[in-house]
């Protein structure tokens, strides 16, 4: 089932699961203010939360040495890591095939949120090279608060960025046509509950990834 796949994932690497709880949380304000704005409706907003930790599952075939990798990936394992989106969906598929009562809005949300978080509005993102409305709404606000998350947490390779840096950035992106405005302006306007969030999902050990090297 979902939820044993769900446990052993977040099992595997003890920070995925704070990972994937900040982002979840994340991407539950931006779809309640939506859902508040009436832009989209209350389950909607229900869904992507329950959806949203899946969205990195097809991790689980992908091998920690590169995952935890303390420097920079090459080429080969950059692809390799990319993969990890078919692999997700080709789970999801595999597990909704046993499971033939499940509402196809559910269906729906969960393969949007695993299949397009990585997909770019100009057409660069991946696997399919989506571009624009060809990206579901659910995808495109797990692409911002992953990316946030990404740049506001330690990494093997890197150190956190301050909340502020991570906002500009993902700004920046908004201005290269990659990410939705309207999500990261929604967002943005929650320094309160961002805050919140990271408070209540820390990394369980900061000093498990050596701090990076400038020199």
């Amino acid at each position: 089932s979902l939820r044993i796949i769900m446990s052993v994932f977040m099992r595997r690497d003890f920070e995925t699961g704070e990972h994937i709880k900040r982002v979840a949380a994340y991407a539950e304000l931006v779809a309640r203010k939506l859902a508040r704005e009436r832009i989209v409706n209350d389950e909607f907003a229900h869904l992507v939360f329950m959806a949203a930790p899946l969205h990195d599952i097809g991790k689980i075939g992908i091998p920690d040495k590169i995952l935890h990798k303390p420097g920079p990936l090459t080429d080969a394992e950059y692809e390799l890591i990319k993969t990890h989106v078919a692999v997700g969906v080709e789970m999801l598929e595999d597990i909704l095939t046993n499971l033939p009562n499940v509402p196809e809005a559910v269906k729906s949300t969960l393969t949007n949120i695993i299949n397009h978080h990585h997909e770019k509005l100009d057409g660069t993102g991946y696997p399919n090279g989506l571009k624009g409305a060809e990206i579901s709404l659910e995808g495109r606000i797990l692409a911002v608060v992953d990316i946030f998350d990404a740049l506001t947490a330690r990494r093997p390779y890197k150190d956190p960025w301050p909340t502020s840096a991570a906002l500009d950035y993902l700004r920046e992106l908004v201005q290269k046509n990659q990410l939705d405005s309207k999500i990261i302006d929604t967002f943005s306007s929650f320094p309160e509950g961002i805050s919140a969030i990271m408070q209540l999902y820390p990394e369980k050990s900061p000093d498990r990834y050596r701090t990076h090297d400038m020199n």
